[in-house]
C-alpha cells in the first residue's frame, strides 16, 4: 500500500483540487491590461470627435504653391506679332491709405524766388539807366559813324599805310593776293590813325570811313574797296590790270592828302595873329 500524501496521491487529484503542499498561485494581470488599453483608445477617439466638432470641417491644402504660367506655343504667322505689354501694376493698398502730403508751400517758395529775381533784374536795369553817360560830342569825336568822322585821323600814319600797300603791289606776284595785302595795310594804318572803331563796325567799314573822313578822293576809295571785295570774296578773275588800277588809286589818295596838308598850312599862315594888349 502506498502511504497517503505520497507522490501518487497528487497525480490522482482532479483539476479542481489544490495541492496541500505547494505555494498559492498569484491572480492573472491580463484582464486589467486589456481594460486599460480599451479605455485609452476610447479616450483618443472621444478627443478626436470633440476637436473635429470645435474646428469644423477639415480641408487639405498645400503648404505653398508657385504659380507657373503655362507658355503658349508661338503662332506661326507671316509677320512677327508685337509683344503684349505687361499690365501697369496697381498701387498697393497700404500706399493708397497713406495721406497725401500738402505741397502748397512749394508754390509759395517758387513765387518768392521769382519775385526776388524780378526785383534783382529791375534794380540792375535801373542802375544801368543811372550810369554816367559820355558827352555826345566826345563820343562822336572818337567814333567813326557811317561816312563822317568828327575826329581827324593822323595823315602821316595813313601815308605810311599807302606806302606799305604800294610795296605789296610791287612785290607780290599773284594779283589777287597783292590786292588783298594792299587793303589790309590800309586797315592797319586806319587802326593806328587815332580814330576808335565802333563795336558794330567791321574793319573794312571802319577803314573806308577813315579814308572818307580825310576828304580824300572818293572815287579812289570806292575803287580800292571794290577791287578788295572782288579779290577776297569772289571767284572772278583778278588780273595785272587790276593791280595797276589799285596802284593808281593809292597814288591818288597820297596826292589828295598832300594837297590837304598844304591847304591847312596855308590857312594857318594866313590866320591873323591875336592882338597884344
Amino acid at each position: 500500500m502506498t502511504a497517503p500524501g505520497g507522490p501518487d496521491a497528487g497525480d490522482d487529484a482532479g483539476p479542481g483540487s489544490a495541492r496541500p503542499d505547494g505555494p498559492p498561485r498569484p491572480p492573472s494581470l491580463l484582464p486589467i491590461v486589456a481594460a486599460g488599453r480599451t479605455a485609452l483608445v476610447a479616450a483618443v477617439c472621444l478627443f478626436a470627435v470633440l476637436a473635429a466638432t470645435a474646428v469644423g470641417p477639415w480641408e487639405i491644402t498645400e503648404r505653398w504653391q508657385v504659380d507657373v504660367p503655362t507658355a503658349e506655343p508661338p503662332s506661326v504667322t507671316g509677320s512677327e506679332q508685337q509683344p503684349t505689354p505687361d499690365p501697369t501694376p496697381s498701387m498697393p493698398e497700404f500706399l493708397e491709405d497713406l495721406p497725401v502730403p500738402d505741397l502748397s508751400w512749394l508754390g509759395l517758395v517758387a513765387g518768392l524766388v521769382a519775385a526776388v529775381i524780378v526785383i534783382a533784374l529791375l534794380m540792375r536795369y535801373l542802375a544801368y539807366l543811372r550810369r554816367p553817360l559820355e558827352d555826345e560830342a566826345d563820343a562822336r569825336s572818337r567814333l567813326v559813324g557811317g561816312e563822317v568822322a568828327d575826329a581827324e585821323p593822323e595823315l602821316p600814319v595813313l601815308e605810311q599805310g599807302v606806302s606799305a600797300a604800294l610795296k605789296h603791289l610791287d612785290q607780290i606776284r599773284e594779283p589777287r593776293d597783292a590786292i588783298v595785302a594792299a587793303w589790309l595795310a590800309l586797315e592797319d594804318a586806319a587802326a593806328r590813325s587815332g580814330v576808335v572803331r565802333a563795336p558794330a563796325q567791321t574793319p573794312t567799314e571802319f577803314t573806308a570811313g577813315v579814308l572818307e573822313a580825310t576828304e580824300a578822293d572818293p572815287h579812289a576809295t570806292a575803287t580800292l574797296l571794290r577791287l578788295y571785295h572782288r579779290a577776297r570774296f569772289s571767284t572772278a578773275p583778278v588780273t595785272a590790270d587790276d593791280v595797276t588800277t589799285a596802284s593808281t588809286c593809292l597814288a591818288d589818295l597820297a596826292r589828295s592828302w598832300t594837297a590837304l596838308q598844304a591847304a591847312r598850312r596855308d590857312a594857318a599862315t594866313q590866320r591873323p595873329a591875336p592882338e597884344e594888349e
